[in-house]
């Protein structure tokens, strides 16, 4: 049982001893948990207070608009000051406190506020937490290391699923937001017991953070990320189509994020075994096969596979991603290139829901799902061809 629990969560690959990695865990997998109860549950909080749906709409434009715009500044300000923890409880705090206040709101333009500040939130958390995973572990331990960090993420938000929906039954939506709050806050407190955490040196960054070869990972995560979220704004909507129920939806957004928990140590340690690349193909690949079969889907039990394939092709992708970033980034740009990639991602959210609402009125929502497809194919293939392998042999 102890060795089966130290392959999936491989806390020693962090460096820092078994109780700090442990404290390291659980702090992100609380303020994950807080993001995630937010991300479910404002907009049914928002048939509150107004029945416009593409107000409600806006509230995820709002927070990736913050989030975006603020990792750049996050990114560069905290290498250059060298205090991961300390953004990190920030960022925790701050995720605590707009989740208590949002049952206070009355206006759908006070909950857009808070939703944007909730963005600028966790801008200071995310990154944070992949810079501290990199810096602190080696090359030959780097795909392990992220993958603790990331299953800290994605059990979180499983968790956030799971026990919100509890709450939500019970107590109601007021109370699922007063606990994600008390998490975050508790995070907080855990984040500062961090301190001492191997970071940079404080220093002036010297000149432009050099990308070269990670760019082909930026590349092929953007074209994968522009497809996957004109599918992620509509999907709930596609599976009701396909026959799913509001309780089979939730269902199958479990399915994928408990396929994400339970597969995230096995490909971090793929990580580190077979390479950065085979396995960021593998993402990139396996995530093309997932919005084909989304586009082939009879019904919305074709689905519960289709979503375990879609938790491998994550934790391929994200795990894959950050370990060849940290392994190319200098000492003291590890939290400016982990921003990056995440700045990635809110790009693609703007961008990908932006041509979803360009083209699903035209082709359908079946047909788009091969659009998607064929951009994550597309990404596959540049990296492909342009990818260079970091580990120079297996360790």
């Amino acid at each position: 049982m102890t060795s089966t629990l130290a392959h999936l969560l491989p806390l020693e690959a962090l460096g820092e001893g078994r109780k700090r990695a442990a404290l390291f865990f659980t702090t992100f997998f609380f303020t994950s948990l807080a993001t995630y109860m937010a991300i479910v549950f404002i907009p049914l909080y928002a048939l509150k207070l107004t029945d416009s749906l593409s107000l409600i709409s806006l509230l995820t434009t709002a927070y990736y608009l913050a989030f975006t715009t603020s990792l750049p500044l996050y990114g560069r300000l905290s290498d250059r000051i060298g205090t991961y923890f300390a953004f990190t409880a920030i960022g925790a705090a701050a995720t605590g406190i707009t989740c208590m206040l949002i049952p206070t709101v009355g206006r759908i333009e006070q909950l857009m506020m808070l939703r944007a500040a909730q963005g600028v939130s966790w801008a200071l958390v995310a990154p944070m937490g992949a810079a501290m995973a990199s810096m602190s572990t080696t090359k030959a331990l780097r795909g392990r290391a992220m993958g603790v960090f990331n299953l800290s993420v994605s059990s979180g938000y499983l968790a956030g699923s799971i026990v919100g929906g509890a709450v939500s039954e019970l107590y109601g939506l007021e109370a699922v937001f007063l606990l994600g709050g008390v998490s975050a806050i508790l995070a907080a407190f855990m984040a500062l017991g961090l301190r001492g955490w191997k970071t940079p040196e404080p220093r002036r960054i010297k000149g432009k953070v050099e990308l070269r070869k990670v760019k082909v990972v930026y590349v092929g995560f953007a074209l994968r990320n522009i497809g996957a979220t004109g599918i992620w704004a509509l999907l709930p909507i596609y599976l009701a189509s396909l026959g799913a129920s509001d309780l089979w939806v939730g269902l199958l957004y479990m399915v994928n994020l408990a396929s994400q928990t339970a597969l995230m140590g096995c490909v971090g340690n793929l990580t580190d075994k077979a390479g950065r690349k085979p396995v960021f193909l593998i993402g990139l690949f396996g995530s093309s096969l997932v919005f084909m079969f989304y586009g082939l889907a009879q019904n919305h039990l074709w689905i519960i596979p289709i979503h375990i394939l879609l938790g491998l092709s994550w934790c391929s992708l994200i795990t894959a991603s950050t370990s060849y970033i940290g392994d190319e980034s200098p000492e003291d740009a590890h939290g400016a290139m982990m921003s990056l990639l995440f700045t990635v991602t809110g790009l693609s959210w703007i961008i990908g829901s932006s041509l979803a609402a360009a083209t699903v009125s035209f082709v359908g929502l079946r047909n788009y799902m091969f659009i998607a497809a064929g951009l994550s194919a597309i990404g596959g293939l540049y990296s492909a061809f342009k990818m260079q392998e970091t580990l120079a042999k297996n360790p």
